[in-house]
């Protein structure tokens, strides 16, 4: 620890210079002096000048060069997240959700399961659908629609959706639509959380056609009933149904 303070050593490549520079007779041809800038000694072994190479280099060989110029942003068919109303980012109001989709098998004919995840109850919604593609989303869209009638709008007050092309065409079925930015996870958090659970149902790698929707419902149920900590206890199947209780008035759900 001494010896690192003292030559402000901070990684094992580093000591490994500093321990270079003491050897000197045995990194360099005969009669050359080691250079005391580290800037130096590496451009050394890259003209080759020394016997270490940067294969003997722990870290060099993992670090990339920095990419110039910008990477043009695929354009957004809506609303950027920037722009999504405050009170979303509070979780204090319900009727917020952000979407996402899990994939088993990485193959653009194999389904997928959609997911909705509302922010303030946690719940998840998920649909198996047949593939990744906007017309495929499209259709849970218009299911949800028809199930939920004139309280759609209250329900479903926003929807952050991933940046992927499949979710495209949302903006043009729900008026509350913003897209998260490309490689930007934590912006879809609840998505996120609730997708772990569902993992251990739909692992990586292994086709979503031996994946029935019963079984899609029952890894989601199970995601849903669990009591959580952030929710006082209650599952978010619980919380839930209190706020859907607030929004329709349960004797015109009665058969």
């Amino acid at each position: 620890m001494q010896l690192a303070r003292k030559y402000h050593i901070a990684n094992n490549e580093t000591i490994l210079l500093w321990v270079h520079r003491k050897i000197a007779e045995s990194l360099v041809n005969d009669d050359v002096k080691l250079p005391a800038s580290e800037r130096s000694i590496y451009n050394w072994i890259d003209k080759g000048l020394l016997r270490t190479k940067n294969i003997d280099l722990l870290e060099k060989t993992r670090r990339t060069k920095a990419k110039h110029g910008r990477t043009p942003k695929r354009e957004q068919p809506g609303k950027n997240i920037s722009q999504r109303p405050k009170e979303v980012e509070t979780r204090t109001t319900f009727g917020h959700w952000e979407m996402d989709t899990v994939q088993g098998k990485k193959s653009a004919e194999d389904p997928v399961i959609l997911v909705l995840a509302e922010r303030l109850t946690r719940y998840n919604l998920a649909f198996k659908i047949t593939s990744k593609t906007p017309n495929a989303v499209s259709r849970v869209i218009t299911k949800l629609k028809e199930l939920t009638g004139d309280y759609f709008d209250e329900i479903f007050k926003t929807i952050t959706p991933d940046n992927g092309s499949e979710f495209f065409e949302v903006a043009n079925e729900v008026d509350q639509v913003y897209y998260a930015d490309a490689y930007s996870p934590w912006q879809r958090g609840t998505n996120e959380n609730n997708n772990r659970p569902l993992r251990r149902s739909i692992t990586k790698g292994t086709s979503l056609q031996l994946f029935s929707e019963f079984d899609a419902e029952q890894a989601n149920l199970r995601l849903n009933s669990y009591p959580r900590k952030i929710l006082g206890g209650k599952s978010s199947l619980d919380r839930f149904e209190e706020e859907i209780l607030k929004i329709i008035d349960p004797e015109t759900l009665a058969v």
